[in-house]
């Protein structure tokens, strides 16, 4: 009766012992993540210097060619700079569950017109929209989805073919988004694409949060995206309810396949 006792005990110290190590673990998880938020939100600052430096050096320019060059040099890849502190600000926030979302009248057709007009070349787009388009989300949110959904199909896909956008609201509680483009997923589980740093190439310039973030801004608006690949085309979907008032994005989260291309 003593040996078992004691068995007993010791398993309990074990079991309270992990207890303790891992909400040690999770705090120290947790600082490091708000830690990551401050360093990111703090390289703002001599950024935005950056970009201001870049707009002088361009009206300075005048004629000088040489010049121009390197103020758009700058511009440009501080501008890449400034959308990669935004994801990693995105990314932390997903992490901690509090990716902030805004929900008012939208219509998912136009917020696709507005992404495809920041692209250079227009007609590398082709859109379809069908039935009513309508909803309750975040706009500013759904365009960082469609963005990065179209800017992934001219990075992945074959230039001389369009990518075809199509945005349809024929079922009455749901409007589905679907980014259609020339080329192959690699080969593995199709979640795994919204995995945090995961990417489809080598050839990728991206911090690979891009996707893991789109799944997290469309779970807290209650719907799913997903993607695959067949016959050599490659189709990610966007499935939205609606209607989502509010919502968060749940950390660690992945996102089901989405349909089959069309």
């Amino acid at each position: 009766m003593r040996s078992k006792v004691t068995v007993f005990l010791e398993l309990f110290r074990q079991r309270q012992l992990l207890a303790t190590q891992l909400e040690e673990h999770r705090q120290l998880l947790r600082m490091s993540e708000l830690l990551f938020g401050v360093l990111v939100r703090d390289l703002r600052t001599p950024l935005g210097a950056i970009v201001s430096s870049a707009e002088v050096l361009r009206l300075k320019a005048g004629e000088d060619p040489s010049l121009q060059r390197i103020a758009d040099t700058i511009r440009t890849a501080s501008g890449r700079m400034t959308r990669l502190i935004a994801q990693l600000l995105d990314f932390g926030a997903a992490r901690l569950g509090n990716l902030p979302m805004h929900p008012r009248p939208s219509d998912l057709a136009v917020l696709c017109q507005m992404a495809i007009a920041e692209f250079e070349d227009r007609r590398q787009f082709n859109i379809v929209t069908v039935g009513d388009t309508s909803g309750t989300w975040d706009p500013d949110r759904l365009l960082q989805v469609i963005s990065n959904l179209l800017g992934n199909a001219l990075q992945h896909g074959d230039r001389d073919v369009p990518v075809e956008v199509a945005v349809s609201g024929a079922d009455p509680a749901t409007v589905v988004l679907e980014v259609r483009n020339a080329g192959a997923l690699p080969v593995g589980p199709a979640s795994a694409l919204f995995m945090p740093f995961a990417t489809s190439s080598v050839k990728t310039r991206g911090t690979g949060l891009g996707l893991y973030i789109v799944d997290h801004i469309v779970k807290a608006h209650g719907g799913v995206a997903g993607g695959e690949s067949r016959h050599g085309r490659t189709c990610f979907t966007v499935r939205l309810p609606r209607h989502r008032t509010s919502g968060q994005a749940r950390p660690g989260e992945t996102a089901p396949a989405g349909g089959p291309p069309r």
